[in-house]
């Protein structure tokens, strides 16, 4: 009589480790670059913003290619810059989530599709949050000028939109991700 070999666990299969390295393959991509090229991801930020900021106010100023800042018109004081920073880019989120999905693609069993969606809606969804940051303290600052316009807005507004957005995001991963809490 013929032994029967027990089944291999799931995911481990050649065909599979190869897939998942392939899936993982474009989130270590965009992990790379919005680390290396944070520069233009902080123009294409500053882009996004001023096409969002367009449709809401005669207030915005024409963008400069090749420079991460938002141009706005103030009442009083004529035009300002808002540069996007290092500090207030969404790049180094969107490496790390990026990176996350990749380490986790390659060196878990969670579900191949689950940390695609969770990878993307996290990185997409923070990326527009912090265009949509940047437009609230854009608006702030033209409807009440720097000071308590963009002070407020940015010191205080923009920081809480940030930790909430990151909590948020934080939470909707693991839980698109399929992280279960053992229950015991």
């Amino acid at each position: 009589m013929a032994e029967v070999a027990p089944a291999a666990p799931r995911g481990t299969g050649v065909g599979q480790l190869a897939a998942r390295g392939a899936a993982a393959v474009p989130f270590a991509a965009v992990a790379a670059s919005a680390t290396v090229g944070t520069t233009a991801y902080r123009v294409r930020e500053a882009q996004a913003s001023h096409w969002l900021l367009a449709r809401l106010t005669d207030d915005a100023l024409p963008f400069f290619a090749n420079a991460p800042t938002l141009y706005v018109r103030l009442p009083d004081d004529g035009p300002l810059g808002l540069v996007i920073t290092a500090a207030c880019t969404s790049s180094y989120v969107t490496a790390g989530a990026a990176a996350v999905t990749a380490l986790l693609l390659l060196f878990s069993r969670l579900s191949v599709g689950r940390l695609l969606a969770a990878g993307t809606v996290v990185i997409v969804g923070f990326a527009l949050i912090n265009v949509l940051r940047v437009v609230g303290i854009a608006l702030a600052t033209i409807r009440w000028d720097v000071d308590p316009g963009y002070d407020a807005a940015h010191e205080w507004g923009g920081t809480y939109v940030t930790m909430i957005a990151a909590s948020v995001a934080a939470v909707a991963y693991l839980r698109i991700a399929g992280f279960r809490r053992e229950r015991g």
